[in-house]
């Protein structure tokens, strides 16, 4: 039907843009936006938004308020995982001529940038879940620690942190993000 072929041609339209975007962050021959500060909203607007709703709009036929608070957390989540690397490579960064958040923040902004975003993502994760009418199963012990986690991490970023305890801080973020989002979408089936 041509609805049917409308939904592909978007869904390739949008994997196109995506991959675009990704080339773009950092192998645009003039000014790659991931060097002008654009980094965190596409990481927002990719991982989150892009990733989760498209593949919740793929599998419903539509978008819901609690889909949206969801990308919301999901994408804050990885936005902090950027914020990390962010906050560790400021010196390199700063002499890349790259103009990321963390550096237009200062490191003691980049720190409580990060703490709002690990805020938001475990907000908008735990809103979700208590949104979802599925009785409680084991895979909610996995997102309770992995936010817990979350929110560790926010209030551990120290002041002059070194490298190698933020390159830490990063995996094992990253892990918890990953181990979070994996838990959600098992804790809500």
């Amino acid at each position: 039907s041509p609805h049917r072929y409308l939904q592909w041609g978007l869904f390739l339209f949008v994997g196109l843009s995506a991959l675009a975007a990704a080339i773009r962050y950092t192998y645009a021959r003039r000014r790659p936006y991931g060097y002008r500060g654009w980094g965190d909203a596409s990481v927002l607007l990719f991982f989150g938004y892009v990733a989760l709703l498209g593949t919740y709009y793929l599998h419903t036929q539509y978008i819901s308020w609690v889909s949206i608070v969801a990308a919301t957390g999901v994408g804050l989540g990885a936005v902090a995982v950027l914020n990390i690397n962010n906050l560790r490579d400021m010196a390199s960064d700063k002499k890349a001529h790259k103009r990321t958040i963390a550096l237009r923040l200062g490191a003691k902004g980049a720190r409580r940038y990060h703490r709002l975003l690990c805020m938001g993502c475990v907000l908008g994760l735990v809103g979700t879940r208590s949104a979802i009418p599925v009785p409680l199963n084991e895979w909610d012990y996995v997102v309770a620690v992995c936010c817990l986690f979350f929110g560790l991490s926010a209030v551990q970023i120290r002041p002059n942190a070194s490298s190698q305890r933020l390159t830490a801080t990063l995996r094992r973020l990253s892990i918890a993000l990953f181990a979070l989002t994996t838990a959600m979408a098992f804790a809500m089936t």
